[in-house]
């Protein structure tokens, strides 16, 4: 059986990453990728596939086709969302303001979009929770953004990320099996295929279900302290994980599998540690990414931003991560600044970017924010770069 049919990536990530004899563990390799879409093609077929699931009708809600089966026309203000800009490389920010550019032309030519807005993906994760004022901790699948937000407004200057996501815990994970476990790993289709991205999407979707099953946990800083971490998993005789092929993989014997996610929270040894200015990324574990963020905002900023740190993305579900990443940053941050992670519930971390941008599109001050046609057609896509800031 050939696997599920899957869009190609938007963005660009390291190439042939799940077949790299290069260290799984170098996430430096996703630093180099900041966001900037690669493949329109395949963006513009994730919007076609978003509005056909979405029933978004030419004309009338019931009359009319959904897009994708006929004349592609949206009659709805779109509303972008991008994952968020943390260069401040002229270069980078020329290439930035290209991409809304050409977003721009997709949405107004392609989908014939009545008005569109792009909003930055930690502005609406805040919106999502009632804080405009919040720093924003977004665990996602390329990497993790500590991003200081003001009254609705990203300060980019003191924006913040590395290339630890979900995609780098799969790589590791994948390494860890095949290497220390001695496994080698099966999707879950028989046969070949004619191109390679089928099969590493299909080892991909059986590394997320591993690393998102309920063996996997994230223990506390006092589990790690008394050094009881492997104790407590050895007492657990039903922590084994069945992979799709019937494989069994023992997690107690094994144990570095099953607290993962605490490669989050480890800092690289200082020798290796690398910090660009000028892009505002570097290898630093989560608790470090929000000490710099906050650290690079004004003084009296500090206290708020401490006290209203939003934790969001799908890499986030992790149990036990709110509480762990609580602890560290007790330990990190200053003992006068109260530090409180504001943790939404599952479904509503995974997709607050969507949650977020429908709180604030359906605000009344929000519809005059909207780049309408005529604003488009009168000064072109480059009015974009100007306006979404």
């Amino acid at each position: 059986h050939r696997p599920k049919f899957e869009l190609a990536h938007v963005y660009e990530h390291p190439s042939s990453s799940w077949s790299s004899n290069d260290d799984a563990a170098a996430e430096e390799q996703y630093l180099k990728f900041n966001g900037i879409i690669a493949n329109w093609d395949a963006y513009e077929k994730a919007w076609e596939r978003a509005f056909a699931d979405l029933h978004v009708r030419n004309r009338t809600k019931w009359t009319s086709n959904p897009i994708g089966d006929g004349e592609l026309s949206c009659p709805h203000p779109i509303c972008a969302i991008e994952q968020g800009f943390t260069s401040q490389n002229s270069v980078d920010e020329r290439n930035n303001n290209k991409q809304k550019e050409i977003m721009m032309e997709l949405l107004f030519e392609k989908f014939n979009a009545p008005a569109v807005y792009v909003a930055p993906s930690p502005a609406v994760s805040a919106f999502s929770v009632g804080r405009p004022t919040s720093l924003v901790l977004d665990i996602g699948g390329g990497g993790c953004r500590a991003t200081p937000m003001f009254d609705g407004l990203v300060l980019k200057t003191a924006q913040r990320r590395n290339g630890r996501g979900g995609e780098w815990l799969s790589q590791v994970q994948y390494r860890m099996l095949i290497e220390e476990v001695g496994i080698q790993l099966r999707p879950r289709y028989t046969g070949t295929v004619a191109q390679p991205f089928y099969h590493w999407n299909a080892i991909s979707n059986v590394m997320y279900e591993m690393k998102t099953s309920s063996h996997v946990i994230v223990p506390s800083t006092r589990t790690i302290l008394n050094s009881t971490t492997t104790e407590t998993l050895q007492q657990d005789d039903t922590s084994y994980y069945e992979l799709p092929d019937g494989t069994r993989v023992d997690l107690n014997k094994h144990d570095k599998l099953r607290t993962l996610p605490e490669l989050l929270f480890v800092d690289p040894p200082q020798k290796t540690t690398n910090f660009d200015t000028k892009t505002c990324r570097n290898d630093f574990s989560i608790q470090r990414l929000v000490h710099d963020a906050v650290s690079n905002v004004d003084v009296d900023l500090r206290k708020e931003l401490c006290g209203n740190i939003v934790l969001c993305g799908a890499s986030s579900l992790y149990p036990g991560l709110e509480q762990r990443l609580s602890e560290e940053l007790s330990i990190k941050l200053p003992t006068a600044a109260k530090c409180r992670v504001i943790c939404a519930r599952p479904i509503e971390r995974r997709f607050a970017a969507w949650i977020g941008a429908s709180i604030l599109t359906s605000l009344g001050s929000f519809q005059q924010m909207w780049l309408g046609r005529a604003e488009y057609e009168e000064s072109g896509a480059s009015l974009a770069a100007t306006r979404f800031q």
